[in-house]
């Protein structure tokens, strides 16, 4: 018995592994935000991605805390159309806020700055 513990003592502890970054579809998010307006309250398409995202927004500052819930919803549409003004991008007429839905600069801006990764 002795023996067995003295080899366990002298393995070395398996290096910590690195946290993985969430990944997000962007044609999902988009999908998502398409959709999730018209479900009952909290309904959502991609709830996983969904959280990524909103918890992102809500750590900018851009979404209150009872709105992360997954949910693409009518409440998310005007905090992402604030990230992609923080960005710099504005509505296709002078004078109009940005249109609210993700393309691949402004979620990939905002997944850099809080920590997902975006595909597709």
């Amino acid at each position: 018995m002795f023996p067995g513990i003295v080899a366990k003592a002298q393995k070395p502890a398996p290096a910590p592994t690195k946290p993985t970054k969430p990944v997000v579809s962007l044609a999902h998010i988009r999908a998502a935000q398409q959709r999730d307006p018209g479900l009952p309250q909290g309904g959502t398409t991609y709830k996983a991605e969904g959280l990524v995202v909103e918890t992102a927004l809500y750590k900018a500052g851009l979404l209150a805390k009872r709105w992360v819930d997954g949910s693409l919803g009518s409440r998310t549409r005007p905090a992402v159309s604030e990230w992609q003004e923080r960005c710099g991008f504005r509505g296709r007429q002078l004078g109009q806020p940005a249109d609210g839905y993700f393309g691949k600069t402004s979620l990939s801006l905002l997944g850099q700055r809080y920590g997902f990764t975006v595909k597709g």
